[in-house]
């Protein structure tokens, strides 16, 4: 049967920290509980409103279009699989919504996915203010993390057996990485076994008690925030999500700036606060539309212009490294395809001082780019690479035998010269 499998709907799962997991049910304070289911639903109504979408055809052209509806059902959890104490919500989404004009069709899933980081970053950023205005202190960590001040590792860590036992599946395999540890969590899982909360809670007390929760002073006095605060907030951390971002786009995805702003801000600002510094980084000019929800800045079009003007003045300014006949002998003795040999004959016969290649991943880039700079040594020219990252000057340096450094570090080595 060849026919297409229908896909009844999505589970998007809202996890908290375990340290909320151990206020909430072990120190017994709802108002944790109630802070969670109030952080799911801010997620859950921002994807309704950007990230639901449907197939749409008009005149042959097919598009997706935003429908800004969702059916879904949220089941709150209260244990892991390994009964431990695990607040968490499934947001069973189901497959269908209504287009503008009332047709109903599944949904269009791509920018689901996309907005999963968001639904995250809005989750965790209203989570941490709601606590604090019940009286929590929170530490935050990277992207967003956040967790309950006052509970030492050793006490979390007594009640995060499923952790324990994915670390020592890591440790056993010598791997380590988010990839490799959901690997060992679904290889490793077991069934679901529902044990009644009456029979756990002395469980988990009795742990507490060995570990010294139950002395621990994690609550005080309520935070109240200011308008002002938040706001001053909020526009500190969307700057540095533009910055962020633009060291390597010229075109900034809002959904990108609302996830990096509420990661940065967490704990003292929420997407309402996020959102009116977006808007009024609009309305004054500090963000400029680009297309549907995609905007750029002056500084990124003045470095655009900058860029093309420089690439203008140098075509047909440079002489070849090599003819093309002779890199193509050289490609085709090495087993290189007619795509890589081009890439190479385009770097090395070119007459432009700029050139740029695409290419998707494992298509072999690194192949025209080692043959390309083995043919410029060859023939006396010194090859250099930089990149924007480490890693991606490593890789130029292990696949394509180029030596390279970081562009910052580049221009690190050119001030000290100077």
């Amino acid at each position: 049967d060849t026919s297409p499998v229908h896909l009844p709907g999505y589970d998007l799962t809202f996890n908290a920290p375990k340290s909320v997991s151990i206020a909430a049910f072990v120190l017994g304070d709802d108002k944790v509980v109630e802070a969670h289911d109030s952080a799911v639903k801010a997620a859950l109504a921002y994807l309704q409103a950007n990230a639901v979408q449907a197939r749409q055809t008009t005149r042959g052209e097919t598009r997706a279009v935003y429908t800004d509806n969702v059916i879904a059902a949220l089941f709150r959890h209260d244990t892991s699989r390994e009964q431990d104490p695990q607040l968490h919500t499934h947001a069973v989404v189901i497959n269908a919504t209504e287009r503008k004009d009332g047709e109903w069709r599944a949904i269009w899933n791509i920018e689901l996915y996309r907005q999963q980081a968001v639904a995250t970053a809005i989750y965790r950023a209203e989570m941490a203010r709601e606590l604090q205005r019940c009286g929590y202190r929170i530490e935050t960590g990277y992207d967003g993390r956040f967790g309950i001040a006052g509970f030492s590792a050793e006490q979390l860590a007594s009640f995060s057996t499923r952790r324990e036992q994915i670390e020592q599946i890591l440790n056993a395999r010598g791997e380590h990485g988010a990839a490799a540890a959901q690997r060992a969590a679904f290889a490793s899982r077991k069934s679901k076994e529902v044990i009644d909360r009456s029979v756990l809670l002395p469980i988990w007390q009795e742990n507490a008690h060995k570990v010294g929760i139950d002395k621990a002073e994690v609550r005080g006095q309520p935070v109240r925030f200011s308008a002002a605060e938040n706001q001053l907030q909020a526009e500190s951390a969307l700057a540095w999500a533009i910055e962020h971002l633009s060291e390597r786009q010229s075109v900034l995805e809002r959904r990108e700036l609302y996830k990096h702003a509420l990661q940065k801000s967490v704990g003292t600002a929420t997407l309402r606060d996020v959102e009116g510094a977006f808007a009024r980084a609009v309305k004054d000019g500090r963000l400029l539309e680009a297309g549907e929800r995609r905007f750029t800045t002056p500084e990124l079009i003045r470095i655009e212009r900058e860029s093309l003007a420089l690439l203008r003045r140098g075509q047909k300014s440079a002489s070849p490294i090599l003819a093309t006949e002779a890199v193509e002998d050289k490609g085709r003795a090495r087993g290189l395809n007619a795509g890589q040999i081009a890439a190479a004959q385009l770097i090395l016969g070119t007459k432009d001082r700029c050139v740029g290649i695409q290419g998707y991943a494992g298509v072999g880039k690194t192949w025209s780019l080692r043959l390309a700079a083995e043919l410029a040594k060859e023939n006396g020219f010194t090859v250099r690479g930089f990149a924007p990252s480490a890693a991606a000057a490593q890789v130029l340096e292990s696949d394509a035998g180029i030596c390279a450094q970081t562009i910052h570090s580049h221009l690190l080595d050119r001030k000290s010269v100077v």
